[in-house]
């Protein structure tokens, strides 16, 4: 198996996003937070403490808006239009299964295969990112392709921890959302996934809340 490593697109989608990463780079700490509480009052609501996915069952054009990014969106549109065969997990899949949270970056699971690469640059060109370097073998090996700033931040993977990453796709939940058709990974799946991550950054904190939460989901179920 090839080492996983970590390229990173020095890119942005466009230049008024490129002003607006500049400009949340340049908040405090406590104004990031401030963000992040809107964004997730905006998904749930003043109740979105409460245990009920009952919110969860009709997903339209104001549901793309709160759970995504316009620049988010415009990313998963142009994978579609490509025909990239993707898996959306992390932060976006733990709202889909019902965790109470937000997350300021998407991450996508894609198979590493040359053909994929091909698609996804071309996806890039679309999108008029900077693809300079990139090239479609670096798909089919084991990175993670990071770009963008957070509340926009993309992470693409081309490998999964702690379950088979054709488990996945075959497992995973189909749903459309206003008329995008995406595949989500199963909670089971991804519980397993996220007790196998083991960062030691800051994330591992959102991790360790995401599997309790994800617990008591499965339980409920």
């Amino acid at each position: 198996m090839a080492k996983k490593g970590t390229i990173v697109i020095k890119t942005s989608f466009d230049e008024e996003q490129q002003m607006k990463d500049a400009a949340f780079l340049k908040l405090k700490p406590t104004e990031r937070l401030q963000i992040h509480e809107e964004m997730r009052k905006r998904i749930w609501g003043d109740k979105y403490n409460t245990p009920s996915l009952k919110g969860m069952k009709v997903f339209n054009r104001q549901m793309v808006r709160a759970f995504f990014s316009k620049a988010h969106e415009r990313l998963l549109r142009k994978f579609l239009l490509h025909i990239v065969d993707f898996v959306l997990i992390g932060g976006h899949a733990a709202v889909f299964s019902g965790v109470r949270r937000t997350t300021a970056d998407i991450n996508i699971l894609i198979r590493p295969t040359i053909e994929k690469g091909e698609r996804i640059i071309n996806a890039f060109k679309d999108l008029k990112l900077e693809v300079k370097g990139i090239t479609p073998q670096d798909f089919a090996e084991n990175n993670v392709f990071t770009f963008g700033v957070e509340p926009n931040a993309v992470d693409i993977l081309t490998f999964s921890k702690g379950v088979f990453l054709e488990d996945i796709f075959e497992n995973a939940i189909h749903k459309k959302i206003d008329d995008l058709k995406i595949k989500i990974i199963n909670i089971r799946d991804l519980l397993k996934n996220k007790e196998n991550l083991n960062r030691s950054s800051e994330k591992n904190l959102v991790d360790q809340q995401d599997i309790l939460a994800l617990r008591r989901i499965l339980k409920s179920l």
